[in-house]
């Protein structure tokens, strides 16, 4: 489900200020439901350049032969080598599994500050009608937050 919301709606409400308001559309993703719209959700959040991990190992033997005994290759000279490295691969900022497993009150937001886009970012949305006293992750510790059925 993609969601516009003016920037007018949200930028008092993150900044705590009045600006004045332009024409800006922010689209607000909450949970997707199908591999199309995830997908295409993961692509308008862009790519970005992350470390990957490799890992690699390989086994070296002189004078091979097979054993009569268990019938596994056996070496009388034998060595393992192992490495790691790093590289960069640009890869989804958000993949669409992330998409597709968001939580009540949970959204990946393209915001803008009015001047600049800002980079793809999760937010935790606070129902209006909860206590503005009480944070939001200790309001999901006491189950206030999941709408289903047998909850508070």
């Amino acid at each position: 489900m993609l969601l516009s919301i003016t920037v007018v709606l949200l930028r008092p409400h993150i900044t705590g200020e009045d600006l004045p308001t332009d024409s800006a559309i922010e689209p607000i993703f909450l949970t997707q439901t199908d591999d199309f719209s995830a997908k295409t959700a993961s692509e308008l959040c862009g790519k970005e350049d992350q470390w990957k991990v490799n890992y690699n190992i390989s086994t070296r033997g002189h004078d091979a032969r097979v054993s009569l005994w268990t019938g596994k290759s056996v070496a009388h000279k034998a060595n393992v080598t192992t490495s790691k490295s790093y590289n960069t691969q640009s890869d989804f900022r958000f993949d669409t599994k992330t998409f597709t497993e968001l939580k009540n009150a949970q959204t990946i937001t393209l915001t803008y500050d009015g001047f600049n886009p800002l980079p793809p970012t999760l937010m935790y949305l606070k129902p209006c009608f909860l206590d503005v006293n009480k944070s939001y992750f200790r309001q999901v510790e006491d189950g206030e937050l999941s709408w289903e059925p047998g909850s508070k």
